[in-house]
């Protein structure tokens, strides 16, 4: 490894210019690429249930929980 040598301070220049008809300046693939692959990760996540089947009564079972346990507080207060 460190007898890789770089000159980092140089830049080589590409053997065409931004005037010849080979140009195509595709700055904008890198986008259209990170579009391409949030879509292709959202679409699997979109397909997920927003709610388990059992929440709803897990959260009336915690909910009558908390509310046993505060009127317990209040009680031995």
């Amino acid at each position: 490894l460190l007898n890789i040598y770089d000159d980092f301070d140089r830049v080589d220049h590409p053997p065409i210019a931004r005037t010849d008809p080979r140009w195509i300046g595709a700055w904008w693939i890198g986008f259209l690429a990170s579009s391409i692959s949030a879509l292709l990760i959202a679409f699997p996540i979109l397909g997920f249930a927003h709610e388990l089947p059992e929440a709803k009564r897990h959260r009336a079972k915690d909910v009558n929980q908390v509310i046993r346990d505060f009127m317990t507080a209040q009680v031995e207060y």
